[in-house]
């Protein structure tokens, strides 16, 4: 039992914790705030910061942005839209009020941690949910209360109701109402802190039973568009091409075929013819008896000898042949011829 009240006192100072730090300052209740929808059922983004919308902090109000803010108490440096303002991440522009023209509204607002200060109203018929309010639009219609005051003092307590009167004159489709908190946190000095929470709302006309209301304009000016400048096409110098130097061919020198000696035969010498002895054939000895099968010829009569007279050679015909080549080569029988050799 001990262990278990140990255990909740601990869950209980922890929660008391997150809230001391997540808990902070102050948030429209009545018209409920964009940031504070999610607590009233309405399926909107939740942020648990939304007691906190305070321009990123005092510090940063005055020295980053020179004291300006979000019209919903974004900084005024975060990029656009910013969370809390039209087409941002809670801006969803879902109305949450509906009054008459000229009707006496009730409002609440909730201060987490009263700072002192004062508190101001106001409101601006953007007629389009997607259109973010501006100071200008808001400044135009600031409220006051019943005793016609615009700006009510802040009191001790935590709970701060209301009662203001709309303007006979404003109506509206879609409209923003703004609540803004100027803090004395910081006495003498005039950059203070600021809270500011945005809320959707829309304002009807009022009907009368059996009286014809008269028409009564907006306050919201007439949509100027935005003065565009005449298109002016940006004047392009004409092209002129790169100025290129004429082609001059690299200068290459004349051919010179190269310079080839003139022929000159080999020089050959003069033919000089073997001094070798003649050859000469080995002779055989001739066979004997040789018979020659022509007799030689000479210019000489023939003697026709008597038929079957056999006729003896007093020297062989074949001797002067064989004698003249040498005496070696001379048969013997050629040697009683007595020839010259």
């Amino acid at each position: 039992m001990a262990r278990d009240v140990h255990q909740l006192y601990g869950h209980l100072l922890i929660t008391a914790c997150v809230l001391a730090v997540v808990l902070g300052h102050g948030r429209l209740i009545r018209p409920v705030g964009r940031a504070t929808m999610w607590r009233y059922g309405y399926q909107t983004p939740h942020d648990y910061n939304d007691n906190a919308l305070y321009c990123g902090g005092r510090g940063h109000q005055w020295g980053v942005n020179n004291g300006k803010c979000g019209v919903c108490g974004d900084p005024y440096d975060q990029p656009q839209p910013r969370d809390h303002e039209a087409g941002g991440k809670y801006g969803k522009g879902i109305i949450v009020e509906r009054y008459k023209q000229g009707q006496i509204i009730k409002i609440k607002v909730e201060l987490t941690a009263n700072h002192g200060g004062n508190f101001e109203f106001r409101i601006c018929d953007t007629n389009n949910p997607k259109v973010t309010a501006t100071e200008e639009c808001l400044n135009r219609n600031l409220l006051a209360n019943t005793a016609g005051q615009t700006k009510m003092q802040v009191i001790p307590g935590r709970d701060f109701n209301f009662e203001l009167v709309l303007s006979p004159f404003l109506t509206c489709t879609h409209c923003v109402f703004q609540w803004k908190y100027e803090a004395a946190q910081n006495p003498g000095s005039k950059k203070q802190e600021h809270f500011i929470n945005c809320a959707d709302v829309a304002i009807e006309p009022r009907v009368v039973p059996g009286i014809p209301q008269p028409y009564i304009p907006s306050t919201q000016k007439p949509y100027v568009p935005p003065t565009q400048k005449p298109y002016v096409p940006v004047t392009q110098k004409p092209y002129i091409p790169p100025t290129q130097k004429p082609y001059v061919p690299p200068t290459q020198k004349p051919y010179v075929p190269p310079t080839q000696k003139p022929y000159v035969p080999p020089t050959q010498q003069p033919y000089v013819p073997s001094t070798q002895a003649p050859f000469i054939p080995p002779f055989q000895k001739p066979f004997f008896p040789f018979v020659p099968t022509q007799r030689p010829f000479t210019d000489s009569p023939v003697t026709l000898l008597p038929p079957f007279q056999i006729l003896k050679p007093k020297c062989p015909m074949t001797c002067p042949f064989y004698c003249a080549m040498g005496p070696q080569l001379c048969p013997s029988e050629c040697k009683k011829c007595n020839l010259k050799y």
